[in-house]
């Protein structure tokens, strides 16, 4: 019957919302109830799925969405970023090289036995062997890692060489239930996994990015939050498919009951965010005249998708929710 519109007045008045409804300022306070009592008799008696959604209808119109500034939609540098692309859907912005490791030999010596590394890891997937899920996160490590040190993208190599070092560790524990390593594959990966901790920890550029915590622009999102909103950005189809995987990567390091302060957690917050901002600073431009309507209707249109996946379900306020509602109020 559409009563929802009810429990949301009523659930407010319980919670000492000073207003009739969320997002409603004095002006439209006054104006809902005015029309509410400005209604007869003849519209009350009609069906209450009729009357339920107009009055739905007129608390939506008359709702008051807090866009957020220029400086809250700008992304977090310190995490992974992204664009838009022609279609304007969200793929991975490319670090602009160059990316501080190749003026020094040491590094340039660490690249090249790292790659050795990789690569015996990746013939040893090859063939009929144990664990050959683990050929698709060698090679993702193998394409940041690139073939000479200029080439290497350091937040997407410190990403990707923690999900293959946790792979390994968990499946030399047995917690995993993944196929376990063969003998062979664990001469490979063993040797690859602590060269991969020993460059994180002596590379300055790289120990940086291991270690440094990521400045936060919010409460971290929990592993529940994160996977949801992982969610809606695939089946909206928002986002390519290496920035998708990138994203469920960042997540999969976050455990479920991992504290505020947990890097993996605040990089994965901050790297979900670092998407929606950019959705928010194209709707914010949107009337520049250098986008097509027609491109801004269908991120529109996914955007929304987005926020009927996720909506009340994060935490009141985070920029995420205030970005998806701009779209959903069509602001």
């Amino acid at each position: 019957e559409g009563f929802d519109i009810w429990r949301e007045w009523y659930y407010g008045r319980i919670e000492g919302l000073p207003r009739a409804f969320k997002n409603f300022d004095e002006r439209a306070d006054a104006d809902f109830y005015r029309w509410i009592v400005e209604q007869d008799d003849d519209w009350w008696k009609r069906d209450a799925a009729d009357i339920n959604r107009e009055i739905k209808a007129k608390v939506d119109d008359l709702r008051v969405v807090h866009v957020p500034s220029d400086a809250e939609l700008q992304q977090n540098p310190r995490a992974f970023t992204f664009r838009l692309n022609e279609e304007g859907k969200t793929e991975l912005d490319e670090e602009a090289l160059p990316n501080g490791l190749q003026g020094d030999a040491d590094e340039r010596d660490n690249h090249s036995e790292i790659l050795r590394l990789v690569d015996n890891a990746s013939i040893s997937t090859s063939g009929e062997t144990n664990a050959k899920d683990m050929a698709e996160p060698t090679e993702l490590l193998r394409e940041a890692i690139g073939e000479a040190i200029e080439e290497l993208r350091p937040r997407l190599f410190i990403l990707r060489a923690r999900e293959l070092i946790r792979q390994v560790d968990e499946r030399e524990s047995g917690d995993s239930m993944s196929p376990q390593l063969s003998q062979q594959q664990r001469d490979a990966y063993v040797p690859l996994v602590e060269a991969l901790k020993m460059l994180s920890e002596f590379s300055p550029k790289l120990a940086e990015l291991w270690h440094g915590k990521l400045g936060q622009t919010g409460a971290p999102l929990t592993r529940e939050m994160l996977d949801l909103i992982a969610l809606a950005f695939r089946t909206s189809q928002q986002t390519t498919a290496a920035a998708q995987a990138l994203i469920e990567a960042g997540n999969s390091q976050v455990a479920i009951d991992a504290p505020d302060d947990d890097p993996a957690r605040i990089a994965a917050s901050e790297t979900s965010r670092n998407v929606v901002r950019k959705l928010g600073g194209a709707l914010k431009k949107a009337d520049d005249g250098t986008k097509s309507i027609d491109r801004m209707l269908r991120l529109t249109d996914r955007v929304v998708k987005i926020w009927n996946t996720v909506k009340g379900r994060l935490p009141e306020g985070d920029i995420i929710a205030r970005i998806l509602e701009m779209f959903s109020s069509g602001s």
